[in-house]
């Protein structure tokens, strides 16, 4: 494959490869631009009814413009072998930095929260389900904006990969309860995914690490969800409540659209349209010694059928330990760049503030007063020298005193 011209594009190296099918970087020479491009498993594309619902999704989704979608140029057949065209961004899969640093920290899990949020208002308005959000599929780049991938490719060929059993590490980790039915799939089957990947993303693990598919399933099909306790994870108190919410077990529960999502984290102060990374939440996690995920990127299996291996022994599960994080704000506010002063605290500075200019306009007032009297008090005093021809006010008095004594 590489070196060879495919359609038109240059396939130059390899640069990823999975279950889901290997990626290439490839030269576009009739629009000078980088690409990527994926092709799809000859043992997944041997469905008819799955290739045509991949070619109908990215045909769609090629039309999405959204600063947080991998944009899809094109799809097309060659030797029996299916490619996808799309956007080549530099940068790492979420699931790599994790892996590397621990977390996320709690200022660039908001802004992935609320950036995937705004994607799925757009996916979801054009009728595509991701059905596959997870780490691996989230493209974080150099300057901390992110990307959500693999839309059409996930929607067509997730279901194959969910059939898999054994112990996980990988998808069915964050499938909603219809997923492992395979019916009723909607916008809240999203929301549910991205909670789960968010809640690892600031806390460095999910509720069902270390756990086989059996238990996972028992667990999502258990009438109490798994529950984000402030107190336990260092999140604040409505962060928590907005966690929860999105990965209730049922659907129901859950919110109904990403519309409410958004609403929610506006009105809660956590909407962040800012990249950023909170190193204070990974430096702090590191020097308590929670090493949440390894720092070897291939540790950590990211398909469903490989089971974990011995070096991730380490990792406790969210509902049997709790991860240690910096404490949430007293007020249960976002940290950082995103933390809310207390309106009183804001209206005491503002009080101060005034009160210092205004001491300041007294005081600049009080001198040119004094200054404005000095200048009238001088003049007066000269004009009154020249009215009596130059002489003193004392030469005047001996002047007066000799002409009494001359005439008595």
């Amino acid at each position: 494959m590489i070196g060879t011209e495919v359609r038109g594009f240059q396939i130059i190296k390899k640069i990823g490869s999975g279950g889901m099918g290997e990626v290439y970087l490839a030269r576009q020479e009739s629009l000078g631009r980088d690409v990527a491009i994926k092709t799809i498993p000859a043992d997944l594309a041997a469905d008819p009814d799955l290739v045509e619902q991949f070619y109908t999704e990215a045909r769609t989704i090629a039309g999405l413009n959204h600063p947080n979608i991998v944009t899809v140029y094109d799809v097309f057949e060659e030797g029996h072998i299916h490619f996808i065209v799309m956007e080549y961004v530099e940068g790492q899969t979420l699931r790599n930095f994790i892996n590397k640093k621990g977390s996320t920290g709690y200022d660039l899990g908001l802004y992935i929260l609320s950036s995937m949020a705004e994607a799925l208002v757009k996916a979801h308005a054009k009728g595509i389900i991701h059905r596959d959000i997870k780490p691996d599929n989230i493209f974080v780049m150099e300057d901390h904006t992110v990307r959500l991938m693999d839309f059409g490719l996930a929607s067509a060929f997730v279901a194959e990969s969910q059939k898999l059993e054994g112990n996980v590490r990988g998808t069915p980790v964050y499938m909603a309860q219809e997923q492992f039915e395979n019916k009723g799939m909607d916008d809240r089957t999203d929301l549910y995914s991205l909670g789960i990947t968010v809640i690892e993303s600031i806390t460095g693990a999910t509720p069902f690490d270390q756990m086989p598919i059996e238990k996972i399933r028992d667990l999502k099909f258990q009438s109490a969800s798994p529950e984000v306790k402030a107190s336990s994870y260092g999140v604040s108190g409505k962060l928590a409540r907005v966690l929860n919410k999105m990965i209730e077990n049922t659907k129901e529960s859950r919110y109904q659209n990403a519309h409410e999502l958004i609403r929610d984290l506006k009105q809660e102060g956590f909407y962040s349209i800012f990249p950023s990374e909170d190193t204070s939440v990974i430096k702090f996690a590191q020097s308590k010694s929670v090493k949440n995920v390894p720092q070897d990127d291939t540790a950590v299996p990211t398909e469903a059928n490989i089971p974990i291996s011995k070096e991730t022994d380490h990792k406790k599960s969210i509902l049997s330990k709790p991860i240690l994080m910096p404490e949430a704000p007293a007020d249960e506010g976002p940290r950082g760049a995103l933390s809310q002063e207390p309106s009183e605290m804001r209206a005491t500075d503002g009080a101060k503030s005034a009160n210092k200019i205004f001491l300041k306009v007294v005081k600049g007032f009080i001198i040119v007063i004094t200054l404005v009297f000095l200048i009238i008090f001088s003049v007066s005093l000269m004009m009154s020298t020249l009215r009596s021809g130059g002489e003193s006010p004392k030469q005047e008095i001996i002047k007066i005193e000799r002409s009494h004594s001359e005439n008595p």
